[in-house]
């Protein structure tokens, strides 16, 4: 019979497995741990790129787009700041010293009812909302009426005091002539993109030029954005110490135009009338340094506001550059001119006019053709 091993010699075996087993995992781990510091990478990752994004915080500075002048200096097209209104309904982000959410609703309904085209009770049904679950939603917002809000209105809410409203600012252009050849600067807003996570249609933040000047000097009226970069702590405080990258922002470059400002708005006026008078489906009107070419005023009906955007659906082709039209009688004193400087022009020649057939149809005198 075989005798069983004695216990003393498995436990010198066991100790000896784990001894070599610690021995190498030792090596596993000083090979890594090396190799780690060599190459700086873990699964393709860098890890120097990877503790810099995890610490550094950055913020973008907004540059401006350039304004539009007429021949004074006056502005046409100028960068202002709109502001939306939302009211945070959960107390999740307030403390009890400073409560920032909607305490009273009847009351907040009220004042925001003052300020907005919306009802009191239309402003109450949106502070009352519910997710799909039926819980209260965290903050609403308040439609169209809720956005677009001027600096006034937006001092005026925040006189009252009232916890839980507040306002995101958002660029804007504008255009503080209103109606002033509307067609030819053009207009520039922010471009909708959609949100890849919730497909939704979300307003983009930089102004672009959708037509006239606007559109055509859209890379030189753009500016480009800088960059402010700092090093912060576990808890998102600045490093006292750490070194502040700043790219200052580059604000896009100024245009000034031909357009005199006082000629613009008697012409605006002038062609309003004449619309209104004859109803002409379509209209243009230009005036012209004859010595230059240089565009003093123009404008065409139907028009836009620009700032509003009233009308722009009726008007948004600008007829002056982009409908072809005959030049009729302005081509005969050309034509004329060319005749009398070329000595085959005779006063008291005669010829018959009336009917002129070409290919497609027939040309026929003022007077039905019979010349």
């Amino acid at each position: 019979m075989k005798k069983n091993k004695s216990p003393q010699k498995n436990r010198k075996q066991i100790a000896m497995i784990l001894f070599f087993l610690t021995i190498f995992l030792f090596v596993v781990f000083i090979s890594r741990f090396s190799y780690v510091m060599v190459k700086g990478q873990i699964n393709g990752e860098d890890l120097a790129e990877k503790v810099n994004n995890l610490y550094t915080r950055s913020s973008v500075l907004k540059a401006n787009r350039g304004t539009i002048y007429d021949i004074d200096g006056k502005p046409i097209a100028m960068d202002a700041t709109s502001y939306s209104l939302v009211a945070v309904l959960t107390d999740k982000w307030s403390t009890k010293e400073n409560p920032n959410y909607v305490k009273d609703k009847e009351k907040t309904a009220e004042v925001i009812s003052q300020n907005i085209p919306l009802s009191k009770e239309a402003v109450l049904e949106i502070l009352n909302r519910k997710d799909e679950d039926g819980k209260p939603l965290a903050q609403v917002e308040f439609g169209n009426e809720g956005k677009d809000l001027s600096y006034e209105t937006k001092v005026t809410i925040e006189k009252t005091k009232l916890p839980g409203l507040v306002f995101t600012e958002t660029p804007k252009r504008l255009y503080p002539n209103g109606v002033f050849a509307s067609n030819l600067v053009g207009i520039a807003s922010l471009p909708t993109k959609t949100d890849e996570d919730t497909a939704d249609f979300v307003p983009g933040t930089e102004l672009v030029g959708e037509m006239g000047i606007e559109q055509a000097y859209n890379k030189l009226l753009t500016g480009t954005p800088g960059k402010y970069e700092f090093k912060t702590d576990n808890f998102g405080y600045a490093l006292p110490n750490s070194k502040v990258k700043e790219v200052k922002a580059k604000d896009g470059s100024d245009m000034y135009l031909t357009l005199n400002n006082r000629l613009q708005v008697y012409m605006e006026s002038t062609v309003a009338e004449v619309a209104a008078k004859y109803q002409p489906k379509t209209m243009t009107a230009t005036l012209m340094n004859a010595k230059t070419g240089a565009i003093i005023a123009t404008t065409q009906s139907p028009t836009f506001n620009a700032t509003t955007k009233e009308n722009i659906d009726k008007s948004w082709r600008n007829m002056l550059v982009e409908d072809s039209f005959e030049p009729g009688s302005t081509m005969k004193v050309l034509t004329l001119g060319a005749a009398i400087n070329e000595g085959v022009f005779n006063p008291n020649e005669t010829f018959l006019s009336g009917t002129k057939t070409i290919e497609g149809g027939q040309i026929r005198d003022h007077n039905g053709g019979v010349g």
